[in-house]
Formats: C-alpha cells, sequence, structure tokens
C-alpha cells in the first residue's frame, strides 16, 4: 500500500490504526469543515511516523459544502494519488457518504474496521491485502 487516504476524525483511534497497521509510504488526512491545529497535526505525523520511518503525512480540507463538493474533492485526491486505498472507519457523515459514493462509482479501493469484530473489512477491491492483516495490541 503506496498510500492510504484517512476521513479525519476527532478520534484518534480511528486516525492512527490504519496507519500503524499497513505502514504506509505516504497517508492523506483529508479534513472536512475543520483543519487540526499545528500541534494536533505535527502529533498524528510522529505517530504515524514512527511506525514507518519514511512514512509522509498530509493534511487536506476538503471543506464541507455539498455532498458534490466532497465527492468532486476525493475524486481529486484519488487522481492525484492512484495507488491510494481509501478507510472509511471514521469521518464526518457528509465525508463518509461522499467518499463512499466515489469509490462504489469508481471502483475505488476501500474498506473500514469494524470495532465489534476486531477487524478490517473489505468495501472495493481490498480483499486480499486485508486477508492476512494482524491487529496489535495496543495500551493508552
Amino acid at each position: 500500500m503506496e498510500t492510504l487516504v484517512e476521513l479525519y476524525v476527532n478520534e484518534q483511534f480511528d486516525n492512527l490504526l490504519a496507519p500503524l497497521v499497513f505502514k504506509p509510504k505516504r497517508v492523506v488526512y483529508l479534513c472536512a469543515g475543520f483543519m487540526p491545529d499545528r500541534a494536533t497535526r505535527d502529533e498524528v505525523s510522529r505517530s504515524v511516523g514512527s511506525a514507518s520511518e519514511c512514512c509522509k503525512v498530509r493534511f487536506i480540507d476538503v471543506g464541507n459544502r455539498s455532498l458534490s463538493s466532497l465527492f468532486r474533492k476525493v475524486g481529486e485526491v484519488a487522481r492525484e494519488y492512484p495507488d491510494s486505498v481509501i478507510d472509511m472507519t471514521g469521518g464526518p457523515t457528509g465525508l463518509l457518504v461522499a467518499a463512499h459514493r466515489y469509490c462504489v462509482r469508481n471502483k475505488f479501493r476501500s474498506f473500514f474496521f469494524d470495532e465489534k469484530r476486531g477487524r478490517f473489512v473489505n468495501i472495493c477491491g481490498c480483499s486480499a491485502e486485508l486477508s492476512n492483516v494482524v491487529i496489535p495490541k495496543l495500551t493508552v
């Protein structure tokens, strides 16, 4: 997995689990409606970077005007990073709907983490990558 696209939410578990498990070369956080402050962005970048030494982290404000504008923004990011996979574990409702619609219409790779079952679940095109994933034991 070269690029992991995360839908940023104020729940850090949702923002960090997939990057820590898959260790991509790049993580792109899509932020809808607000951009986390510099200290939060730095801490997320440090946490993700500690799992994968050369991981680059980017935060993109996609706004929150309408579903169609969110859909377009998700498409722009997907075209910029064609090797990406979208993690739809968390995120604002509008962004989740737009990302899901984009992935279904364009057969774009995506998944989410099912907390009840304790595993990643394929949405589109990720079955092979998710088949042997081991979830690490996390402590606070």
